[in-house]
């Protein structure tokens, strides 16, 4: 079926991309003509373990990192970096007060009452699982991939992972990336540079995703030089999106008309 399947992406000349699949297995996926995989754990599920066997807690061997950027410069695959979200997944295995903690913080106000409802019945609160050595792995796994050139763009599975909400778990998602080992630089084209070559390598359509004659006129203005701190992407001063500005003041009116909307939202009998 899987074979079918890419083979039908490649007649529509439509790229095949997703998780791993654990009957098909990582490596006969990209034979087969996957781009990207969706996300860095799936090589958990699918590479370090061998078919049939249960998946564990216990973190796969860090000598076998370098088969699995092999396997990935070999196709010359994307990977989607998305080491915020699986530690957001494992801050929060079986505990329901991490997630609670995640729907008071200020960005909280920005989801809807169906998500927040979501998040708090989460399938992840009933789970025992202790993925810190995984995570540990993960952050050795993306690290080596950054420093191998293979091709990483981020991603941070938001809405369907409590704590990862849009906007606010990209830059969440950076500053993993920054305390995995991966320079600004590399966190920064993870999510610029990296996915506009990405989309235009394998659909076309209008450039983006650097600053260039001929580009999409995508902007951030920030106050401080992001490569000396991340954090200053936070609270930019304006962005511009398709070439229409939009300044600090028309953002918060904005982000203020979703709050005040979920607000009455709440408040219907």
């Amino acid at each position: 079926m899987f074979s079918a399947l890419a083979e039908e992406g490649r007649r529509l000349d439509m790229p095949l991309v997703g998780h791993g699949v654990y009957a098909v297995r990582l490596e006969r996926q990209l034979a087969e003509g996957q781009v990207l995989i969706a996300h860095a754990e799936e090589f958990f599920y699918t590479f370090f373990t061998p078919p049939g066997v249960e998946e564990t807690d216990t973190s796969p061997d860090p000598s076998r990192i370098a088969s699995a950027v092999a396997l990935a410069r070999r196709y010359h695959a994307t990977v989607t970096a998305d080491i915020g979200t699986y530690a957001a997944i494992a801050h929060q295995i079986g505990r329901p007060d991490v997630i609670t903690s995640y729907l008071v913080r200020p960005e909280s106000s920005y989801l809807s009452p169906n998500d927040r409802l979501a998040w708090r019945t989460s399938v992840y609160v009933n789970k025992t699982a202790k993925l810190g050595p995984k995570l540990a792995f993960l952050r050795m796994l993306v690290k080596a991939m950054a420093d191998a050139n293979v091709e990483l763009v981020t991603g941070t599975d938001a809405l369907g992972v409590p704590g990862m909400q849009p906007g606010f778990s990209l830059h969440d998602s950076l500053d993993e990336l920054e305390a995995s080992g991966l320079s600004r630089f590399q966190a920064l084209s993870a999510a610029t540079r990296a996915p506009g070559v990405f989309i235009h390598r394998t659909r076309g359509g209008d450039r983006f995703g650097i600053v260039a004659p001929g580009y999409r006129a995508d902007l951030i203005l920030s106050e401080k030089n992001p490569l000396a701190e991340l954090s200053t992407l936070r609270a930019p001063l304006g962005v511009m999106v398709k070439g229409q500005w939009r300044d600090a003041a028309a953002l918060k009116a904005l982000t203020d008309k979703v709050r005040e909307d979920y607000r009455r939202a709440c408040e219907l009998p």
